[in-house]
């Protein structure tokens, strides 16, 4: 994991399990019960650990590799998991069932549209095991020729998701809620912008606001994943695989579908320099989607793509990579653009 070592993982106070996590020998019983494999087998393998992603004091998740001693694996092959570890050793339980939940429900024996298979629960530790997909995600799907099918099969995902029963333990949000983020993103984003440009972006976060109060209690209410976008859809070439619920809520089916949008947007303009390379993928997503799902969420897609640009745009002065000065003014003009459509006035006050 770029800039972190293993070692400096490990010493996250508020994370313990961490340590577990990367101390491969009393992990190995573990991972080989998940696999279905007899724990006594651990003395003739060897573990890999690979960090994929880590939230501080929260949680991380580590992809684990078991080999045999000098002949490929124990059987056959190397065994390859996924370990999610919490800070919260509620949020793995909840992980757990839900995905158990959505296997057997909503995506029970989909072919095509598919959930992690969860493998074994360590409550005490906080740990949730999953198996190991490969396949790539769609930011490098979209830059092939052939997206047009992954593409529809991710709508597809997420209409059957919206279209699901709510499950146990999962959150409400709401637009007024959601809203309440855009003030954090404002300060993060105004002092790296130009005085009329901050000021227009101050009375965008006000009409937001408004926005929000009147979607409040009159958006419908759906199981949805809050960060639905395209890293977290992986295509094997046959099948579509949403990643990372740990954030399912029940709230407004609006959002996901304007994050995805808004997200390719941005995708387009980090990889071609054209907000509206993938315009294509987005207008066939977006079909695919309304096709399928009980809900019509068109008329609050402009407050849920000008939250997501924000989000992005406090990223990037948050981050402060290479041209995130002209991304997030980029990204920004696009969310005041949006809600000054949305609201029928110019921000500006022109």
């Amino acid at each position: 994991m770029p800039g972190r070592t293993l070692a400096a993982l490990s010493q996250d106070e508020a994370l313990p399990a961490l340590a577990r996590a990367l101390d491969t020998r009393p992990v190995l019983p573990l991972l080989l019960r998940a696999a279905g494999r007899d724990p006594a087998d651990s003395e003739r393998l060897v573990c890999q650990t690979e960090v994929l992603s880590y939230k501080p004091g929260r949680r991380a998740t580590i992809r684990y590799t078991l080999t045999g001693v000098g002949n490929g694996s124990a059987a056959g092959g190397p065994i390859e998991l996924v370990g999610k570890w919490y800070a919260d050793a509620a949020m793995a339980t909840r992980l757990y069932g839900w995905l158990s939940a959505l296997r057997e429900g909503a995506f029970a024996a989909e072919a095509v549209l598919r959930v992690p298979t969860p493998l074994l629960l360590d409550e005490a530790a906080g740990l949730v095991v999953l198996e190991y997909l490969r396949g790539d995600d769609l930011r490098r799907v979209l830059a092939q020729d052939g997206a047009e099918r992954p593409v529809r099969l991710a709508a597809k995902w997420l209409a059957r998701l919206h279209n699901a029963d709510a499950l146990p333990g999962a959150k409400t949000s709401s637009p007024l809620r959601e809203a309440a983020k855009v003030d954090d993103w404002r300060r993060e984003i105004a002092p790296r912008l130009p005085p009329e440009e901050a000021t227009r972006l101050f009375r965008v976060r006000a009409a937001m606001h408004e926005l929000a109060g009147e979607m409040d209690g009159a958006a419908p209410a759906a199981l949805i994943h809050r960060d639905y976008y395209p890293a977290n859809v992986l295509w094997d070439g046959e099948a579509v695989c949403v990643l990372d619920l740990d954030e399912l809520r029940v709230g407004d089916p609006a959002l996901d579908v304007g994050h995805f949008l808004a997200a390719l947007q941005n995708l387009a303009l980090r990889t071609t320099g054209r907000f509206d390379a993938f315009a294509a993928h987005g207008e066939l997503f977006l079909e695919t989607y309304l096709e399928g799902s009980r809900f019509d969420v068109r008329s609050r897609l402009p407050f849920y793509q000008a939250y997501t640009w924000l989000k992005l745009a406090a990223k990037e002065a948050r981050r402060q990579r290479e041209s995130w000065q002209e991304r997030a003014r980029a990204l920004t003009g696009l969310a005041c653009d949006a809600i000054e459509a949305a609201s029928g006035e110019d921000a500006r006050g022109r």
